[in-house]
Protein backbone atom coordinates (compact mmCIF):
# COMPACT_ATOMS: atom_id res chain seq x y z
CA UNK A 1 0.00 0.00 0.00
CA UNK A 2 1.79 3.58 -0.98
CA UNK A 3 2.20 5.99 1.44
CA UNK A 4 0.28 9.48 1.47
CA UNK A 5 2.10 12.60 -0.15
CA UNK A 6 1.97 15.62 1.01
CA UNK A 7 3.18 18.13 -1.43
CA UNK A 8 3.53 21.97 -0.40
CA UNK A 9 5.77 25.00 -1.49
CA UNK A 10 8.10 28.13 -0.39
CA UNK A 11 8.52 31.49 -2.24
CA UNK A 12 12.52 31.76 -3.27
CA UNK A 13 11.70 35.00 -5.90
CA UNK A 14 14.79 36.88 -5.73
CA UNK A 15 15.53 35.92 -2.09
CA UNK A 16 19.20 34.17 -2.95
CA UNK A 17 20.03 36.96 -5.03
CA UNK A 18 19.75 39.38 -2.66
CA UNK A 19 20.95 37.02 0.34
CA UNK A 20 24.16 36.45 -1.71
CA UNK A 21 24.80 40.31 -2.03
CA UNK A 22 24.54 40.84 1.74
CA UNK A 23 26.98 38.02 2.18
CA UNK A 24 29.12 39.17 -0.59
CA UNK A 25 29.19 42.21 1.85
CA UNK A 26 29.60 40.30 5.06
CA UNK A 27 27.02 42.68 6.38
CA UNK A 28 26.57 39.93 9.02
CA UNK A 29 30.21 39.77 10.22
CA UNK A 30 30.46 43.40 9.89
CA UNK A 31 27.50 44.34 12.35
CA UNK A 32 28.28 41.70 14.71
CA UNK A 33 32.08 42.88 15.17
CA UNK A 34 30.79 46.52 15.53
CA UNK A 35 27.77 45.73 18.20
CA UNK A 36 28.33 44.89 21.59
CA UNK A 37 28.10 40.77 22.48
CA UNK A 38 24.59 39.85 23.14
CA UNK A 39 23.71 38.87 26.34
CA UNK A 40 23.53 35.26 27.57
CA UNK A 41 19.99 34.77 27.23
CA UNK A 42 19.79 35.50 23.80
CA UNK A 43 19.70 31.91 21.58
CA UNK A 44 20.08 31.42 17.82
CA UNK A 45 20.79 33.94 15.40
CA UNK A 46 23.31 36.84 15.76
CA UNK A 47 22.56 40.25 15.53
CA UNK A 48 24.25 40.26 12.35
CA UNK A 49 22.65 37.41 10.69
CA UNK A 50 18.79 38.82 12.25
CA UNK A 51 19.74 41.93 10.67
CA UNK A 52 20.59 40.57 7.06
CA UNK A 53 17.09 38.37 7.07
CA UNK A 54 15.31 41.88 8.14
CA UNK A 55 17.31 43.69 4.96
CA UNK A 56 15.95 40.69 2.77
CA UNK A 57 12.94 41.25 3.46
CA UNK A 58 12.64 45.00 3.22
CA UNK A 59 14.05 44.84 -0.35
CA UNK A 60 12.11 41.49 -1.59
CA UNK A 61 9.06 42.72 0.11
CA UNK A 62 9.66 47.19 0.19
CA UNK A 63 8.19 46.81 3.17
CA UNK A 64 10.40 47.83 6.50
CA UNK A 65 7.74 46.80 9.00
CA UNK A 66 8.94 44.48 11.29
CA UNK A 67 5.18 43.07 12.26
CA UNK A 68 5.31 40.33 9.08
CA UNK A 69 8.92 39.65 9.00
CA UNK A 70 8.46 36.32 11.95
CA UNK A 71 5.56 34.87 9.12
CA UNK A 72 7.72 35.87 6.40
CA UNK A 73 10.26 34.26 7.44
CA UNK A 74 8.16 31.16 8.99
CA UNK A 75 6.80 30.63 4.99
CA UNK A 76 10.65 30.41 3.99
CA UNK A 77 12.34 28.68 7.09
CA UNK A 78 13.87 26.03 4.32
CA UNK A 79 14.99 28.68 1.41
CA UNK A 80 16.56 30.86 3.91
CA UNK A 81 18.08 28.07 5.46
CA UNK A 82 19.88 26.93 2.30
CA UNK A 83 20.57 30.51 1.32
CA UNK A 84 22.24 31.05 4.38
CA UNK A 85 23.47 28.10 5.77
CA UNK A 86 22.07 29.54 9.44
CA UNK A 87 19.61 27.23 11.19
CA UNK A 88 16.99 29.81 10.65
CA UNK A 89 14.03 29.61 13.13
CA UNK A 90 10.53 32.17 12.69
CA UNK A 91 11.67 32.78 16.48
CA UNK A 92 14.54 34.44 15.95
CA UNK A 93 12.75 37.12 13.72
CA UNK A 94 10.13 38.63 16.26
CA UNK A 95 9.53 42.12 17.17
CA UNK A 96 11.11 41.76 20.33
CA UNK A 97 14.76 40.85 18.34
CA UNK A 98 14.21 42.92 15.63
CA UNK A 99 13.75 46.10 17.91
CA UNK A 100 16.73 45.03 20.04
CA UNK A 101 19.06 45.09 16.59
CA UNK A 102 17.60 48.97 15.94
CA UNK A 103 18.28 50.05 19.66
CA UNK A 104 22.06 48.56 19.21
CA UNK A 105 22.36 50.08 15.77
CA UNK A 106 20.98 53.14 16.60
CA UNK A 107 22.63 53.91 20.26
CA UNK A 108 23.25 57.82 20.03
CA UNK A 109 26.12 57.64 22.64
CA UNK A 110 28.50 55.48 21.06
CA UNK A 111 27.08 55.89 17.50
CA UNK A 112 27.85 52.48 15.67
CA UNK A 113 25.62 53.32 12.59
CA UNK A 114 29.62 55.82 11.45
CA UNK A 115 31.54 52.36 11.95
CA UNK A 116 29.04 50.15 9.85
CA UNK A 117 29.51 52.89 6.84
CA UNK A 118 33.22 53.31 7.37
CA UNK A 119 33.73 49.58 7.15
CA UNK A 120 31.38 48.20 4.63
CA UNK A 121 32.25 51.20 2.39
CA UNK A 122 36.01 50.55 2.69
CA UNK A 123 34.65 47.21 1.66
CA UNK A 124 32.33 47.70 -1.27
CA UNK A 125 35.23 50.02 -2.63
CA UNK A 126 37.68 47.62 -2.84
CA UNK A 127 35.56 44.31 -3.62
CA UNK A 128 33.60 46.71 -6.22
CA UNK A 129 36.42 48.83 -7.58
CA UNK A 130 34.20 51.56 -6.79
CA UNK A 131 35.76 54.95 -8.61
CA UNK A 132 36.68 57.53 -5.93
CA UNK A 133 36.83 60.46 -8.10
CA UNK A 134 33.79 62.54 -7.00
CA UNK A 135 31.48 62.32 -4.30
CA UNK A 136 27.79 63.77 -2.97
CA UNK A 137 26.70 65.12 -0.03
CA UNK A 138 22.53 66.13 -0.09
CA UNK A 139 20.38 65.81 2.73
CA UNK A 140 16.33 65.32 2.46
CA UNK A 141 13.53 65.71 5.02
CA UNK A 142 11.26 62.66 6.69
CA UNK A 143 7.86 64.08 7.51
CA UNK A 144 6.37 61.84 10.77
CA UNK A 145 2.86 61.65 12.29
CA UNK A 146 4.63 61.87 16.15
CA UNK A 147 3.74 63.92 19.24
CA UNK A 148 6.06 65.79 21.45
CA UNK A 149 7.47 62.63 23.96
CA UNK A 150 8.33 59.47 22.82
CA UNK A 151 6.09 56.65 25.25
CA UNK A 152 8.43 56.92 27.85
CA UNK A 153 7.72 60.57 28.49
CA UNK A 154 11.18 61.87 26.75
CA UNK A 155 10.70 64.80 24.87
CA UNK A 156 12.19 64.14 21.06
CA UNK A 157 15.55 65.55 20.52
CA UNK A 158 15.76 64.28 17.04
CA UNK A 159 12.12 64.68 15.40
CA UNK A 160 11.71 68.70 15.50
CA UNK A 161 9.81 71.23 13.17
CA UNK A 162 11.92 73.08 10.63
CA UNK A 163 11.57 73.79 6.89
CA UNK A 164 9.93 70.86 5.48
CA UNK A 165 11.15 69.73 2.06
CA UNK A 166 7.70 67.95 1.92
CA UNK A 167 5.82 70.55 2.03
CA UNK A 168 4.84 69.50 5.44
CA UNK A 169 5.70 71.75 7.66
CA UNK A 170 2.97 70.78 10.47
CA UNK A 171 4.33 67.58 10.64
CA UNK A 172 7.53 67.00 12.86
CA UNK A 173 10.65 65.72 11.11
CA UNK A 174 14.13 64.59 11.00
CA UNK A 175 16.85 65.19 8.07
CA UNK A 176 18.82 62.55 6.25
CA UNK A 177 21.92 62.95 5.46
CA UNK A 178 23.26 60.82 2.47
CA UNK A 179 27.18 60.79 0.91
CA UNK A 180 27.68 59.29 -2.22
CA UNK A 181 29.84 58.18 -5.09
CA UNK A 182 29.84 58.64 -8.64
CA UNK A 183 28.78 57.70 -11.14
CA UNK A 184 26.07 54.97 -9.62
CA UNK A 185 25.21 57.02 -6.16
CA UNK A 186 26.62 54.24 -3.85
CA UNK A 187 26.01 55.43 -0.25
CA UNK A 188 29.28 55.91 1.54
CA UNK A 189 28.16 57.78 4.51
CA UNK A 190 24.89 58.66 5.78
CA UNK A 191 23.30 60.48 8.97
CA UNK A 192 20.07 61.07 10.97
CA UNK A 193 19.80 64.59 12.51
CA UNK A 194 17.59 66.67 14.15
CA UNK A 195 14.67 67.77 12.07
CA UNK A 196 15.31 71.30 12.78
CA UNK A 197 19.02 70.82 11.58
CA UNK A 198 20.57 73.79 8.89
CA UNK A 199 21.92 71.83 6.70
CA UNK A 200 25.27 73.98 6.05
CA UNK A 201 27.29 72.35 9.12
CA UNK A 202 26.28 68.98 7.58
CA UNK A 203 28.28 68.92 5.13
CA UNK A 204 31.75 69.12 6.63
CA UNK A 205 31.30 66.02 9.11
CA UNK A 206 30.23 64.01 6.27
CA UNK A 207 33.04 64.98 4.05
CA UNK A 208 35.67 63.78 7.26
CA UNK A 209 34.10 60.71 7.42
CA UNK A 210 34.02 59.73 3.84
CA UNK A 211 37.67 60.92 3.67
CA UNK A 212 38.44 58.28 6.56
CA UNK A 213 36.47 55.54 4.70
CA UNK A 214 37.97 56.27 1.11
CA UNK A 215 41.45 56.94 2.65
CA UNK A 216 41.79 60.52 1.17
CA UNK A 217 40.90 64.02 0.21
CA UNK A 218 41.74 63.77 -3.19
CA UNK A 219 38.82 63.91 -4.50
CA UNK A 220 35.77 66.36 -5.78
CA UNK A 221 32.84 67.20 -3.34
CA UNK A 222 29.61 68.25 -4.95
CA UNK A 223 26.66 69.67 -3.21
CA UNK A 224 24.21 72.32 -3.35
CA UNK A 225 24.26 75.53 -1.96
CA UNK A 226 24.24 74.89 1.67
CA UNK A 227 27.83 73.32 1.01
CA UNK A 228 29.15 77.33 -0.09
CA UNK A 229 29.49 79.00 2.80
CA UNK A 230 32.89 80.39 3.60
CA UNK A 231 33.25 78.91 6.95
CA UNK A 232 32.87 74.90 5.03
CA UNK A 233 35.21 76.03 2.00
CA UNK A 234 38.03 77.49 3.52
CA UNK A 235 37.67 74.08 6.07
CA UNK A 236 37.86 72.43 3.16
CA UNK A 237 40.77 74.34 1.92
CA UNK A 238 42.62 73.99 4.92
CA UNK A 239 42.42 69.84 4.99
CA UNK A 240 43.01 69.99 1.28
CA UNK A 241 39.70 69.17 0.30
CA UNK A 242 38.19 69.97 -3.21
CA UNK A 243 34.85 71.27 -3.84
CA UNK A 244 32.32 72.27 -6.34
CA UNK A 245 29.32 73.97 -5.41
CA UNK A 246 26.99 76.92 -6.49
CA UNK A 247 27.04 79.79 -4.45
CA UNK A 248 23.99 81.13 -2.51
CA UNK A 249 22.53 84.18 -3.77
CA UNK A 250 23.18 86.13 -0.53
CA UNK A 251 25.51 89.05 0.62
CA UNK A 252 27.47 90.67 -2.45
CA UNK A 253 26.78 87.90 -4.84
CA UNK A 254 23.56 88.76 -6.22
CA UNK A 255 24.94 92.07 -6.97
CA UNK A 256 27.83 90.60 -8.50
CA UNK A 257 25.72 88.44 -10.57
CA UNK A 258 23.71 91.02 -12.37
CA UNK A 259 26.93 93.07 -12.74
CA UNK A 260 28.16 90.45 -14.33
CA UNK A 261 25.50 89.23 -16.80
CA UNK A 262 24.49 92.66 -17.99
CA UNK A 263 27.86 93.46 -18.49
CA UNK A 264 30.31 90.57 -18.68
CA UNK A 265 33.67 91.08 -18.24
CA UNK A 266 34.87 88.24 -20.34
CA UNK A 267 32.91 86.56 -24.07
CA UNK A 268 30.50 84.26 -23.50
CA UNK A 269 30.87 80.59 -24.10
CA UNK A 270 28.22 78.57 -25.87
CA UNK A 271 28.36 74.52 -24.87
CA UNK A 272 26.42 72.21 -26.76
CA UNK A 273 25.48 68.73 -25.23
CA UNK A 274 24.97 65.63 -27.22
CA UNK A 275 21.27 65.21 -25.66
CA UNK A 276 20.31 68.87 -25.58
CA UNK A 277 21.32 70.29 -28.74
CA UNK A 278 18.02 70.53 -31.15
CA UNK A 279 17.63 74.06 -29.50
CA UNK A 280 20.83 75.62 -29.77
CA UNK A 281 23.43 75.65 -27.21
CA UNK A 282 22.74 73.68 -23.84
CA UNK A 283 24.55 76.35 -21.75
CA UNK A 284 26.31 79.72 -21.40
CA UNK A 285 28.74 81.00 -19.52
CA UNK A 286 32.60 81.92 -19.04
CA UNK A 287 34.84 81.80 -15.89
CA UNK A 288 36.72 84.01 -13.40
CA UNK A 289 39.77 83.43 -11.18
CA UNK A 290 39.30 85.58 -7.88
CA UNK A 291 41.18 85.18 -5.22
CA UNK A 292 39.16 84.25 -1.30
CA UNK A 293 40.32 85.77 1.80
CA UNK A 294 38.70 84.54 5.22
CA UNK A 295 39.70 84.16 8.50
CA UNK A 296 41.26 80.59 9.78
CA UNK A 297 38.58 78.71 11.87
CA UNK A 298 41.10 77.84 14.65
CA UNK A 299 43.96 80.90 14.92
CA UNK A 300 41.49 83.68 13.36
CA UNK A 301 44.82 84.56 11.04
CA UNK A 302 44.09 85.58 7.45
CA UNK A 303 43.56 82.73 4.94
CA UNK A 304 44.00 82.90 0.88
CA UNK A 305 43.31 80.83 -1.79
CA UNK A 306 42.42 81.06 -5.64
CA UNK A 307 38.90 80.02 -6.71
CA UNK A 308 37.39 79.73 -9.76
CA UNK A 309 33.95 81.36 -10.29
CA UNK A 310 31.54 80.10 -13.04
CA UNK A 311 29.11 82.02 -14.08
CA UNK A 312 26.83 79.82 -16.06
CA UNK A 313 23.19 79.73 -17.58
CA UNK A 314 20.81 76.67 -18.55
CA UNK A 315 19.33 77.73 -21.39
CA UNK A 316 16.99 75.14 -20.49
CA UNK A 317 16.41 76.80 -17.26
CA UNK A 318 15.96 80.22 -18.69
CA UNK A 319 12.91 79.58 -21.38
CA UNK A 320 11.12 77.88 -18.55
CA UNK A 321 12.09 81.09 -15.72
CA UNK A 322 10.92 83.33 -18.09
CA UNK A 323 7.67 81.68 -18.93
CA UNK A 324 7.18 80.87 -15.17
CA UNK A 325 7.35 84.86 -14.44
CA UNK A 326 4.95 85.52 -17.39
CA UNK A 327 2.17 83.23 -16.43
CA UNK A 328 2.79 84.43 -12.66
CA UNK A 329 2.12 87.77 -13.98
CA UNK A 330 -1.29 86.93 -16.00
CA UNK A 331 -2.51 85.25 -12.97
CA UNK A 332 -1.62 88.00 -11.08
CA UNK A 333 -3.30 90.70 -13.49
CA UNK A 334 -6.51 88.11 -13.26
CA UNK A 335 -6.78 88.66 -9.82
CA UNK A 336 -6.32 92.31 -9.80
CA UNK A 337 -8.96 92.81 -12.45
CA UNK A 338 -11.57 91.48 -10.03
CA UNK A 339 -10.12 93.74 -7.35
CA UNK A 340 -10.80 97.00 -10.08
CA UNK A 341 -14.56 95.67 -10.66
CA UNK A 342 -15.35 95.78 -7.31
CA UNK A 343 -13.21 98.09 -5.31
CA UNK A 344 -14.75 98.66 -2.30
CA UNK A 345 -14.73 101.63 -0.04
CA UNK A 346 -11.97 101.26 1.91
CA UNK A 347 -8.70 102.50 0.37
CA UNK A 348 -6.07 101.00 2.82
CA UNK A 349 -8.11 97.48 2.64
CA UNK A 350 -7.92 97.79 -0.89
CA UNK A 351 -4.12 98.40 -0.69
CA UNK A 352 -3.45 95.54 1.21
CA UNK A 353 -5.53 93.13 -1.14
CA UNK A 354 -3.55 94.05 -3.71
CA UNK A 355 -0.02 93.87 -1.95
CA UNK A 356 -1.14 90.53 -0.75
CA UNK A 357 -2.34 89.06 -4.53
CA UNK A 358 1.51 90.37 -5.68
CA UNK A 359 3.40 88.63 -3.07
CA UNK A 360 1.16 85.63 -3.77
CA UNK A 361 2.05 85.21 -7.43
CA UNK A 362 5.86 86.59 -6.05
CA UNK A 363 5.48 89.84 -8.88
CA UNK A 364 5.97 92.66 -6.14
CA UNK A 365 9.01 93.77 -8.42
CA UNK A 366 7.30 93.33 -11.58
CA UNK A 367 3.85 95.11 -11.47
CA UNK A 368 3.15 98.74 -9.55
CA UNK A 369 -0.24 98.88 -8.16
CA UNK A 370 -1.06 102.16 -7.41
CA UNK A 371 -4.80 103.29 -5.42
CA UNK A 372 -6.57 106.60 -6.62
CA UNK A 373 -9.65 107.86 -4.52
CA UNK A 374 -11.80 110.40 -6.57
CA UNK A 375 -14.30 112.74 -5.00
CA UNK A 376 -17.06 113.95 -6.94
CA UNK A 377 -19.86 117.02 -5.22
CA UNK A 378 -23.23 117.01 -6.19
CA UNK A 379 -25.58 119.93 -5.23
CA UNK A 380 -29.18 118.57 -4.58
CA UNK A 381 -32.47 120.00 -3.15
CA UNK A 382 -33.15 119.41 -0.03
CA UNK A 383 -36.85 118.08 0.95
CA UNK A 384 -40.14 117.63 -1.16
CA UNK A 385 -41.43 119.75 -3.07
CA UNK A 386 -41.23 122.84 -5.97
CA UNK A 387 -37.92 124.04 -6.94
CA UNK A 388 -37.50 127.87 -5.55
CA UNK A 389 -35.35 130.50 -4.71
CA UNK A 390 -35.95 129.71 -1.47
CA UNK A 391 -36.20 126.24 -1.40
CA UNK A 392 -32.96 124.46 0.83
CA UNK A 393 -30.08 122.72 -0.78
CA UNK A 394 -27.35 120.12 0.38
CA UNK A 395 -24.17 118.95 -0.99
CA UNK A 396 -23.39 115.30 -1.92
CA UNK A 397 -20.15 113.81 -2.19
CA UNK A 398 -19.76 110.75 -3.60
CA UNK A 399 -16.19 108.37 -3.29
CA UNK A 400 -14.77 106.29 -5.83
CA UNK A 401 -12.12 104.35 -5.22
CA UNK A 402 -9.96 102.97 -8.57
CA UNK A 403 -6.85 100.69 -8.57
CA UNK A 404 -4.24 100.67 -11.57
CA UNK A 405 -2.00 97.58 -12.15
CA UNK A 406 1.39 98.88 -13.65
CA UNK A 407 3.54 96.63 -15.35
CA UNK A 408 7.46 97.38 -14.68
CA UNK A 409 8.80 96.78 -17.99
CA UNK A 410 12.75 97.42 -17.25
CA UNK A 411 12.08 94.70 -14.10
CA UNK A 412 11.15 92.75 -16.15
CA UNK A 413 13.27 92.62 -19.68
CA UNK A 414 16.47 93.16 -16.38
CA UNK A 415 14.69 89.51 -14.67
CA UNK A 416 14.48 87.74 -18.08
CA UNK A 417 18.09 88.74 -19.46
CA UNK A 418 18.92 86.89 -15.43
CA UNK A 419 16.74 83.97 -16.45
CA UNK A 420 18.81 80.75 -15.79
CA UNK A 421 22.13 82.26 -14.47
CA UNK A 422 23.75 81.21 -11.59
CA UNK A 423 27.57 81.54 -10.39
CA UNK A 424 29.10 78.23 -8.97
CA UNK A 425 32.46 77.90 -7.07
CA UNK A 426 35.50 75.82 -6.83
CA UNK A 427 39.01 75.66 -5.40
CA UNK A 428 40.23 72.92 -8.37
CA UNK A 429 42.77 74.58 -10.65
CA UNK A 430 41.73 75.78 -14.16
CA UNK A 431 43.97 73.49 -15.66
CA UNK A 432 42.17 70.34 -13.80
CA UNK A 433 38.32 71.90 -14.39
CA UNK A 434 36.86 73.43 -17.28
CA UNK A 435 33.34 75.24 -17.65
CA UNK A 436 31.94 71.94 -19.67
CA UNK A 437 33.51 69.90 -16.93
CA UNK A 438 32.17 71.58 -14.23
CA UNK A 439 28.47 71.71 -15.51
CA UNK A 440 29.15 68.07 -16.29
CA UNK A 441 29.57 67.28 -12.52
CA UNK A 442 26.61 69.17 -11.32
CA UNK A 443 24.08 67.97 -13.82
CA UNK A 444 24.84 64.70 -12.37
CA UNK A 445 23.19 65.86 -8.85
CA UNK A 446 20.35 63.77 -9.29
CA UNK A 447 22.37 60.64 -8.08
CA UNK A 448 21.75 61.83 -4.26
CA UNK A 449 18.68 62.67 -4.55
CA UNK A 450 17.33 59.27 -6.35
CA UNK A 451 18.41 57.87 -3.14
CA UNK A 452 15.65 60.04 -1.37
CA UNK A 453 13.20 58.43 -3.92
CA UNK A 454 13.98 55.02 -3.37
CA UNK A 455 13.32 55.70 0.58
CA UNK A 456 9.77 58.15 -0.20
CA UNK A 457 8.29 56.97 -3.02
CA UNK A 458 10.08 53.46 -4.15
CA UNK A 459 10.67 49.58 -3.41
CA UNK A 460 12.65 50.92 -0.42
CA UNK A 461 10.37 52.74 1.90
CA UNK A 462 11.57 54.54 4.74
CA UNK A 463 8.15 56.28 5.22
CA UNK A 464 5.63 55.50 7.39
CA UNK A 465 7.88 55.66 10.34
CA UNK A 466 5.87 53.36 12.90
CA UNK A 467 8.88 53.49 15.53
CA UNK A 468 8.41 55.92 18.67
CA UNK A 469 12.14 55.71 19.73
CA UNK A 470 14.72 57.98 18.71
CA UNK A 471 17.11 55.17 18.80
CA UNK A 472 15.11 52.74 16.35
CA UNK A 473 14.33 55.44 14.14
CA UNK A 474 18.08 55.58 13.67
CA UNK A 475 18.78 52.19 13.75
CA UNK A 476 16.09 51.43 10.42
CA UNK A 477 17.57 54.93 8.57
CA UNK A 478 21.00 52.60 9.12
CA UNK A 479 19.45 49.20 7.64
CA UNK A 480 18.02 51.42 4.77
CA UNK A 481 21.12 52.85 4.25
CA UNK A 482 22.69 49.45 3.69
CA UNK A 483 20.07 48.49 1.27
CA UNK A 484 20.22 51.50 -0.52
CA UNK A 485 23.79 50.34 -0.61
CA UNK A 486 22.69 46.74 -2.77
CA UNK A 487 20.34 48.57 -4.76
CA UNK A 488 23.05 50.92 -6.48
CA UNK A 489 26.03 48.38 -6.12
CA UNK A 490 23.96 45.94 -8.47
CA UNK A 491 22.67 48.71 -11.20
CA UNK A 492 26.46 50.30 -10.85
CA UNK A 493 27.88 45.71 -11.85
CA UNK A 494 25.00 44.74 -14.23
CA UNK A 495 25.66 48.35 -16.45
CA UNK A 496 29.33 48.17 -16.22
CA UNK A 497 29.28 44.39 -17.54
CA UNK A 498 26.74 44.93 -20.32
CA UNK A 499 28.99 47.74 -21.41
CA UNK A 500 32.09 46.00 -21.17
CA UNK A 501 30.04 43.38 -23.11
CA UNK A 502 28.44 45.83 -25.48
CA UNK A 503 25.02 44.43 -25.16
CA UNK A 504 21.91 45.09 -23.03
CA UNK A 505 19.16 42.76 -21.47
CA UNK A 506 15.81 42.33 -23.11
CA UNK A 507 12.62 41.03 -20.95
CA UNK A 508 12.50 42.95 -18.18
CA UNK A 509 9.84 45.44 -18.92
CA UNK A 510 6.10 43.76 -18.44
CA UNK A 511 4.09 43.75 -21.66
CA UNK A 512 7.17 44.25 -24.17
CA UNK A 513 9.32 41.47 -23.70
CA UNK A 514 11.49 42.74 -26.55
CA UNK A 515 12.35 46.18 -25.29
CA UNK A 516 16.41 46.13 -24.21
CA UNK A 517 18.36 48.23 -22.26
CA UNK A 518 21.85 48.68 -21.07
CA UNK A 519 21.08 50.84 -18.09
CA UNK A 520 18.21 48.30 -16.62
CA UNK A 521 17.32 49.16 -12.79
CA UNK A 522 17.60 46.63 -9.66
CA UNK A 523 14.38 46.54 -8.79
CA UNK A 524 13.18 45.23 -12.45
CA UNK A 525 16.48 42.57 -12.40
CA UNK A 526 14.97 41.33 -8.70
CA UNK A 527 11.29 41.53 -10.09
CA UNK A 528 12.35 39.70 -13.18
CA UNK A 529 13.26 36.30 -10.39
CA UNK A 530 9.44 36.54 -8.64
CA UNK A 531 7.80 33.15 -9.48
CA UNK A 532 10.38 30.93 -8.57
CA UNK A 533 9.50 28.40 -6.13
CA UNK A 534 10.75 25.47 -3.67
CA UNK A 535 8.42 22.36 -3.99
CA UNK A 536 8.53 19.71 -1.37
CA UNK A 537 7.24 16.40 -1.76
CA UNK A 538 6.67 14.71 1.54
CA UNK A 539 5.94 10.86 2.38
CA UNK A 540 6.15 8.82 5.81
CA UNK A 541 9.47 7.48 4.49
CA UNK A 542 11.51 10.65 3.07
CA UNK A 543 10.99 14.25 2.09
CA UNK A 544 12.37 15.45 -1.37
CA UNK A 545 12.21 18.58 -3.17
CA UNK A 546 12.12 20.48 -6.59
CA UNK A 547 13.12 23.73 -7.39
CA UNK A 548 11.16 25.63 -10.43
CA UNK A 549 13.48 25.78 -13.65
CA UNK A 550 15.10 28.71 -14.41
CA UNK A 551 14.46 30.82 -17.43
CA UNK A 552 17.27 32.18 -19.84
CA UNK A 553 16.46 35.70 -18.37
CA UNK A 554 17.08 34.66 -15.17
CA UNK A 555 20.37 32.94 -15.88
CA UNK A 556 21.92 35.70 -17.96
CA UNK A 557 21.10 38.25 -14.77
CA UNK A 558 23.14 36.17 -12.71
CA UNK A 559 26.09 36.32 -14.71
CA UNK A 560 25.56 39.69 -15.36
CA UNK A 561 25.79 40.08 -11.58
CA UNK A 562 28.78 37.93 -11.32
CA UNK A 563 26.83 35.45 -9.31
CA UNK A 564 27.07 31.42 -9.21
CA UNK A 565 25.05 30.01 -12.46
CA UNK A 566 23.96 27.09 -9.50
CA UNK A 567 23.22 30.07 -6.94
CA UNK A 568 19.28 28.59 -7.00
CA UNK A 569 20.07 24.81 -7.56
CA UNK A 570 21.83 24.73 -4.32
CA UNK A 571 18.58 25.37 -2.68
CA UNK A 572 17.50 21.70 -3.35
CA UNK A 573 19.00 19.42 -0.45
CA UNK A 574 21.64 16.76 -2.09
CA UNK A 575 20.17 13.67 -0.16
CA UNK A 576 16.36 13.24 1.18
CA UNK A 577 16.09 13.57 4.93
CA UNK A 578 12.66 12.64 6.58
CA UNK A 579 12.68 15.76 9.21
CA UNK A 580 13.18 19.55 8.35
CA UNK A 581 12.03 20.69 11.81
Amino acid sequence: MSSKTTISHEPVDDVPVIVAWLLNMHLDKLIDKILPKPHGNWQGLTYGQVAVIWLVFMLSQADHRMCPVEEWGGDRVVVLRRCTGWEVRPSDLTDDRLEIVLDLIGDEQTHPWESLDEELGKRVIQAYRLPTKVGRIDTSTFSVYHSETDPSGEKYQLLKFGKSKDHRPDLRQFVQALGTLDPAGVPLVSATLRGSQNDSPIYLPLWRRMVATIGHANFLLVGDSKLSSLNNRVELHLENGFYLTPLALIGQWPDLLCQWVLNPPFEVQDIYLPDLDREGPAYRGFVMELGTLAQHPQTDKPVGWMEQIFVVCSTRAARRQIHGLHARLRRAEKALDKLIRRPGSDAEELKQRAEAVLTKHKVQDYLHVTVRENVTREERLKGAGRPGPHRPKEIIETRTLRLTATRQMDAIQQAEKLAGWRLYVTNVAPEAMSLEQSIDYYRDEWQPERGFHRWKRGDLPALPIYLKYESRIRGLMALLAVGLRVLTLVEFVVRRELDQRQTQVAGLYEGNPRRATDRPTTERLFRAFKGIALYCSRTEEQVSYQLSSLSDLQKQILNLMSLPADLYARLVPSVKFADTS
